[in-house]
């Protein structure tokens, strides 16, 4: 509105407007609990990355699957010819820790190679294959 206003339209556009403040507020403070939930998901998962060879030996089959499925969504699968681990998708966390620890390595042994990617074929680490029914 232009010019004044009456103080009949100041109250009911007042608390209109008030009432979309408060909405506003209270989305705002949901999205912050759950950017807060991100962060700790992050440390979670990095908490995992940090001990997954250990979690692998110490785990029965099941957690061993589960493990798999949080770093390999998709699943694996593997070639006998070639003896290689083939993926479709890993796990983003793990997918940037594998190409920061690549670019690490090249810089550190004087070689930087703008195609250092981490590619679909995963070198077998001893993560055995799920068999796909």
């Amino acid at each position: 509105m232009l010019g004044e206003i009456t103080k009949e339209h100041y109250v009911k556009y007042s608390s209109l407007y008030g009432k979309q403040i408060e909405a506003i507020e209270q989305e705002i403070d949901q999205s912050g609990k759950i950017s807060s939930n991100l962060e700790l998901a992050v440390e979670k998962g990095l908490k995992y990355a940090q001990n997954l060879r250990q979690l692998w030996v110490s785990s029965d089959y099941h957690e061993k699957q589960r493990l798999q499925y949080l770093v390999f969504p998709e699943g694996m699968m593997y070639d006998k010819q070639k003896d290689e681990v083939l993926t479709t998708r890993i796990n983003s966390i793990f997918g940037q820790i594998a190409l920061l620890s690549r670019i690490s390595e090249k810089n550190k042994k004087g070689n930087p190679d703008a195609d250092c990617l981490f590619g679909s074929r995963v070198v077998p680490t001893g993560i055995e294959p799920v068999s796909k029914v």
